[in-house]
């Protein structure tokens, strides 16, 4: 099944997938903390997904990920994470 283009992306799908490991790569060894985004020096998992959208896909606006508790997955029930990647129209995100 396609998926319709998104206006960010204008590689093709393989080399974007490729870009987007290698940048998680790059992220390996970051220590663990509570809404960073610094390579190399701290990050959570919302921001790590952040961090590597703006940098392999520089054209993105800032992804503003908003303030969220260190306890978030106990008291909601929302889902933030697709929430942002719809939000971005990240539509070839695999799962």
């Amino acid at each position: 099944m396609g998926y319709p283009p998104s206006p960010f992306i204008k590689r093709g799908p393989m080399e974007n997938r490729l870009r987007i490991i290698l940048e998680a790569m790059d992220w390996v060894g970051t220590p663990y903390h509570h809404q960073a985004r610094v390579k190399g020096i701290g990050v959570d998992c919302a921001q790590l997904v952040a961090g590597v959208a703006e940098n392999v896909f520089p054209r993105l606006k800032p992804i503003n990920t908003e303030v969220y508790s260190v306890e978030w997955h106990l008291h909601n029930k929302e889902e933030k994470m697709c929430e942002m990647i719809e939000k971005f129209k990240c539509t070839q995100v695999m799962w």
